[in-house]
């Protein structure tokens, strides 16, 4: 539920798994919920991206630098950022 609620809301599964463990819910639990290499997260990452900063990619290194420090607050991982940036290569 708690994973459910979080990516509804835009977080990623760094921050999440942080909190489950805050929670004192087992490593192994987490697991079963939470796998980061999921498409799902790529495209949150996206979307989180999208709403906040519109969908034009920014060209300068400050603002670029600005949206990748919002996203990796968020929880999304440093490949996820990339993929939201449009930095990733389409495997």
């Amino acid at each position: 539920m708690i994973v459910r609620y979080r990516s509804g809301r835009g977080q990623g599964p760094v921050r999440i798994r942080a909190e489950l463990r805050d929670k004192g819910i087992d490593d192994v639990l987490i697991e079963d919920f939470l796998d980061p290499g999921d498409r799902q997260w790529w495209q949150c990452a996206v979307a989180v991206r999208n709403k906040r900063f519109g969908p034009v990619s920014p060209k300068e290194y400050r603002e670029r630098a600005r949206q990748m420090k919002f996203l990796h607050y968020r929880g999304f991982t440093a490949e996820q950022i990339r993929g939201a940036m449009g930095d990733a290569d389409d495997d």
